[in-house]
């Protein structure tokens, strides 16, 4: 299970990162999120970070229990606080409703690396 969701991860963070670096606009149009020069740099610096990311974790994909259950930590509070600031920011209006099926996606993988903490 923890190898599964790391090498979702990595599929995850490596989609995401690389479509935020090559087409940022495109991005944000899918929350109903305007874009100016200074969101498509940030989305772009995101994305840079997600791409790295991606890499990080294709490099500890098999590693011991001990790693493991730190990775899946990390991942467990990226998905769950991520998807806590998508969840605000659609409350205070910044992004539409679009944004709420991945928040809720990013949430139940970050309980399943909750759980599969507990496996490892």
């Amino acid at each position: 299970m923890a190898r599964g969701l790391v090498l979702i991860s990595v599929v995850a963070f490596a989609v995401s990162g690389a479509l935020m670096v090559i087409v940022p606009g495109a991005m944000l149009n899918v929350v109903d999120v305007p874009i100016d020069s200074n969101t498509e740099f940030l989305l772009r610096t995101e994305g840079v970070a997600l791409l790295f990311g991606a890499v990080l974790l294709w490099a500890v994909r098999d590693a011991r229990p001990q790693v493991m259950r730190i990775v899946l930590l990390g991942l467990a509070g990226y998905y769950i606080l991520s998807a806590t600031v998508d969840i605000a920011a659609y409350a205070d209006e910044t992004v539409g409703t679009a944004s709420l099926p991945s928040a809720a996606t990013r949430i139940a993988v970050g309980l399943a690396c909750l759980v599969a903490i507990g496996r490892t």
